[in-house]
């Protein structure tokens, strides 16, 4: 599979696949466009709470475990791994690696725009829609 190679998403993705059947066969792509959504919201609560919350750890690991858990349903393992890198970092209290984290490369994965559909997202989108097709 397409993403496993490329380190996208990992095995549970192919679960998410598996309950995709002729009764609903746009399952993935609905729930992939959920998981963007839910994951934009999720980045731009998180990026309030940095503002709001100056130096909370705790309650940017929470906004964080979310996203993680986020990810983990739908099999996100490159943005899981930047949650976990994301969590560590607020464990050291090293705050210029979450900005560099949330600001750089999981804002960098959904595009520009947290709460749209970035490059990241039509990527996954366009692949889900070749494989349920084929």
């Amino acid at each position: 599979m397409i993403y496993v190679v490329k380190g996208h998403l990992d095995e549970q993705f192919r679960q998410v696949e598996d309950l995709q059947d002729e009764a609903s066969p746009n399952f993935v792509e609905e729930v992939a466009v959920l998981f963007f959504k839910d994951s934009g919201r999720l980045i731009s609560n998180l990026e309030q709470a940095l503002e709001k919350y100056p130096r909370d750890f705790n309650r940017w690991d929470a906004y964080m475990q979310q996203l993680k858990g986020s990810c983990s349903s739908i099999g996100a393992s490159r943005m899981k791994s930047e949650c976990m890198s994301f969590k560590d970092n607020c464990g050291k209290g090293n705050v210029e690696g979450i900005f560099t984290t949330i600001c750089r490369k999981l804002k960098s994965m959904r595009g520009s725009d947290a709460a749209g559909i970035g490059a990241f997202d039509l990527y996954i989108l366009q692949n889900i829609k070749k494989i349920s097709k084929g």
